[in-house]
């Protein structure tokens, strides 16, 4: 719910700057980067393979790391591995709903990156492997 004229205004100036972004590229590729955590290497190969095996995903990076972050009322730690999943930017909706059901947090990161330019061989092998 807006509270001002003012916030519809930016919002209305948020909607065109996107429009413009997503128009003014033709050559924009259907690829982006989508970026969760798991707590292990278990949970992030079961993840990777479900992704794999559903052809949302081309290739999927594991780097181990450390995560600081708040959590119920405190500062918790864990080590995590991050996983850089290399998809369509199409896919992102199905991308979500799966890591979602495959996910042990109640709450996953899971995050979208868009990928506005790249090797065109590399982001067609994302469109071609994905392809269903």
């Amino acid at each position: 719910m807006l509270t001002s004229p003012l916030e519809g205004f930016i919002d209305f100036l948020r909607f065109v700057s996107y429009y413009l972004t997503m128009t003014s590229n033709p050559d924009k590729p259907d690829a982006a980067i989508v970026v969760t955590t798991a707590g292990g290497k278990d949970e992030a190969k079961k993840l990777a393979e479900g992704l794999l095996t559903a052809k949302l995903a081309a290739c999927i990076q594991f780097i181990p790391i450390e995560s600081y972050f708040f959590w119920e009322g405190e500062v918790q730690n864990e080590g995590e591995i991050l996983l850089l999943i290399k998809c369509r930017e199409t896919d992102y909706q199905e991308i979500q709903t799966k890591i979602s059901e495959l996910h042990s947090y109640d709450v996953p990161e899971i995050l979208k990156v868009d990928v506005d330019a790249g090797l065109p061989a590399y982001t067609g092998w994302i469109t071609e492997v994905t392809s269903r």
